[in-house]
């Protein structure tokens, strides 16, 4: 008889051999020594499952080996709530952020109010001006110029989502102050333009 397959051998450490399979394992050591190779390799394994306890990567098996060596504290210990330390270093982060944001941008960090610029003053709101046809011509002629410069740029830079709103806002303006101014025009009188 010819040798017994490594998969033959690998079956017989569970299942017991046949008449013919035991008469060649006595009277063939290679095979016998095979054989008890993989008995030792299946003994080895099962004892080294049963050794083996927590997997490393959880914390309840490093956590007591860590405890023995002293490399952490006492787990039981009660740990103090530091609530109002975590407030105060989230405030700090953000006040960081902002005096960084600003130091970055050339920007004084707390702004004085002598810096703001002297025509932020004459701007006027849009409830502080009378709703006249003459205020209205001069906002769709203010318009009109608005919304052809967005034209221009946005020619310029056709896939620019900043000159697109821009755009799309300048034309809705210029489209509700028409709306409006041709609410109080005569009948027959209408503007596209100005």
């Amino acid at each position: 008889m010819s040798h017994l397959s490594i998969e033959r051998l690998a079956a017989l450490v569970d299942e017991q051999p046949n008449a013919d399979e035991h008469h060649h394992l006595s009277s063939c050591a290679e095979c016998s020594r095979e054989l008890e190779a993989h008995r030792s390799l299946v003994a080895m394994a099962g004892s080294e499952r049963e050794s083996t306890g927590l997997p490393l990567t959880r914390w309840d098996s490093l956590s007591d080996r860590l405890h023995r060596e002293g490399l952490i504290l006492d787990r039981r210990a009660p740990r103090k709530s530091h609530w109002a330390l975590q407030v105060a270093a989230a405030l700090l982060l953000v006040a960081g952020g902002v005096a960084l944001g600003r130091t970055t941008a050339n920007a004084p960090i707390i702004p004085s109010i002598e810096e703001r610029p002297p025509e932020a003053a004459s701007v006027s709101t849009p409830d502080s001006l009378p709703v006249t046809p003459a205020v209205m011509r001069t906002r769709l002629a203010a318009l009109d110029q608005v919304y052809k410069t967005m034209q221009e740029a946005l020619s310029d830079a056709p896939h620019d989502p900043v000159v697109n709103d821009f755009y799309l806002n300048s034309f809705e303006q210029r489209e509700a102050t028409l709306r409006q101014l041709n609410t109080v025009l005569p009948q027959n009188v209408r503007l596209n333009s100005f």
